[in-house]
């Protein structure tokens, strides 16, 4: 995937977005808070659990678009017979 294209991922999707700029804060310790290891890890753990419930709600959702799209698409199709 070119960063164009995550860049634009990213934006449609805010929750994912933010939760990837806290685990690139926690990677990177930029406000200097984790000293040990421990820390970050209980951190991320904490983040992934947020990070993995809200990609597998957005996948549901992109799914239930899909498939009225797709409803719609054949009960339009079915009434022009």
């Amino acid at each position: 995937m070119d960063d164009e294209t995550l860049l634009n991922l990213l934006s449609m999707n805010p929750a994912l977005r933010s939760r990837i700029e806290s685990v690139l804060k926690v990677a990177s310790n930029l406000d200097g808070s984790i000293e040990l290891a421990d820390s970050a890890e209980e951190k991320l753990i904490e983040i992934g659990r947020h990070l993995n419930r809200e990609a597998l709600q957005e996948l549901a959702n992109n799914k239930a678009i899909q498939s009225s799209n797709n409803f719609e698409k054949k009960h339009k199709a079915s009434q022009g017979k």
